[in-house]
Order: structure tokens, then C-alpha cells, then sequence
């Protein structure tokens, strides 16, 4: 089903090409799961001698080669690279890489609130461990930590809830915002009712309560699902049917609505 979107004999513009290929080593240590689109393929003689996958317009896969990882264009490169491709009648590098700098700018700002609404006492451990998140033993410490400087644990799960609902999704969120889920579910279930009980909650605390009561409690407690209150079951409904995202308010629906009434 391939398809040869272009093809040039012409050595001085495959030379030219090749010349607005710039790496930006540091940050070409790993590599998508994608395969990448389009391919270009080099000839010499007649014979394939090199390949290179084009990875969403911002970096290249040698198919074969001495790169261990997908090697990302610097900016400058990845511009003038995807713009030849475009003049070339080969369009979607340069959509790919609009599409791929957009949704980089999304999660840098998704990032930003992340961070701003994380625990101070948590943020020395930012990047502590892998991109998957932190270990075991930085979890421990992080809960040790948190304990140290808000002793109340009433004071300490309304903390965590208000990090935990400042995520942008609930569906495909950044690995990142693990942690916090995390670190609730050290908590028991009567432990994180009693912390939301008569209190006016934030929209973050609503959001992450939410979130933990239809999400990761509700898989691994649950037996317990009855323990929420109806007071506190309601303004949890009433929060996600206000919310526009319809996933939340799904999600919630789903889980929490069953047991109304």
C-alpha cells in the first residue's frame, strides 16, 4: 500500500536537503513507538543505501544506521526541513510538526499548573526519578515529608485532592500525575471521607476527589464504594454534570450516580 509521494535524480537538491538536516543531540535520547511518515529513501547506483523515517516533522529514525535514538532537528532545521518537504508536494511533515508543537506548548502549560498547585514540600522531588514517575522508596519519603510539614492529615489529603484535580484530562493524562493518586491511596477510605466532610472544597479538591472516588478507589476498594456519604456523593455529581468535560462528568456519572439515592 506504499505510495511514492516524490522522487528526485537531481544531486544538488538532494544535497540541499540533506544540508538543513541539524541534530539537537542532548535531547535525541530516545524513540517514538511510531514508525514515522513518510520515509526517504537514498539511492546510489540504483541501490538503497540509506533510510530515514521522518518522526512527526521534528525528528529523523536511520532505519539501520549508527543513530541509537531518533535524532530530533534542532529548531532552525526542523523548519527549513518540513517547509522543502511542503515545496516538494510532500505536505504532512510540516502538519505533523504544527500539530506536534502545539500539543508540546499544551503540556508545558498543563505542566505549569501542575507544579503550582503541588504541595512545596513535594517539589524538591520533581524529576527525581524516572518519566514514569517516582519509586517506591521516593513515594515514602515524599509521604514522610508531606506529614512533617502539614501535620493535619485532614490538612494533608485536602492538599493532595486539590494537586491531584489540577491535572488538564482524566483520560490520557502524563504519567507524572500518578503521584498523587498515589500517594491518596495511603490513605483509607473513612480516613479521605472524614477530610472532605462539612467542608466547602475548592473546585481542585472537588475535582480530585472526583477523580479518586470514580477512578482508582473505586477499582481497588471496591467494597467500600458505600462508605461516601450522600451529602458528599451528591456534591461530587453536581460538580462534574456542571463540568465541560464530558469524560469527567461520564466518568463520575457512571461510578457515583448508581449509588444515589
Amino acid at each position: 500500500s506504499e505510495t511514492t509521494l516524490y522522487e528526485t535524480k537531481d544531486a544538488k537538491l538532494i544535497s540541499g536537503l540533506v544540508g538543513l538536516i541539524a541534530v539537537d543531540v542532548p535531547k535525541s535520547q530516545g524513540a517514538c513507538m511510531c514508525c514515522g511518515s513518510p520515509t526517504l529513501e537514498f539511492y546510489k547506483a540504483g541501490t538503497l543505501i540509506l533510510t530515514l523515517g521522518v518522526q512527526h516533522g521534528r525528528a529523523l529514525r536511520w532505519l539501520d544506521g549508527p543513530w541509537t535514538a531518533d535524532a530530533q532537528l534542532t529548531t532552525a532545521s526542523g523548519d527549513r526541513f518540513v517547509k522543502w518537504m511542503t515545496n516538494h508536494r510532500v505536505g504532512q511533515p510540516e502538519k505533523d510538526r504544527t500539530g506536534s508543537l502545539e500539543q508540546e506548548a499544551q503540556a508545558s502549560e498543563s505542566e505549569k499548573r501542575w507544579l503550582a498547585a503541588m504541595p512545596p514540600s513535594l517539589r524538591p522531588y520533581w524529576g527525581k526519578d524516572s518519566m514514569f514517575g517516582p519509586s517506591d522508596k521516593t513515594i515514602s519519603e515524599m509521604d514522610s515529608v508531606l506529614t512533617k510539614n502539614i501535620p493535619d492529615r485532614n490538612g494533608r489529603i485536602l492538599a493532595l485532592l486539590g494537586w491531584f484535580g489540577s491535572g488538564e484530562s482524566w483520560n490520557g493524562y502524563p504519567a507524572y500525575e500518578g503521584t498523587a493518586e498515589t500517594l491518596l491511596m495511603k490513605y483509607t477510605t473513612r480516613q479521605l471521607v472524614e477530610a472532605l466532610a462539612g467542608r466547602k472544597l475548592t473546585s481542585g479538591q472537588l475535582d480530585g476527589a472526583a477523580r479518586l472516588f470514580s477512578g482508582e478507589l473505586a477499582r481497588k476498594r471496591p467494597q467500600e464504594r458505600n462508605l461516601l456519604p450522600k451529602a458528599i456523593r451528591k456534591q461530587l455529581l453536581d460538580y462534574c454534570r456542571s463540568s465541560a468535560d464530558a469524560d469527567k462528568a461520564e466518568r463520575t456519572l457512571a461510578t457515583l450516580s448508581e449509588q444515589e439515592g
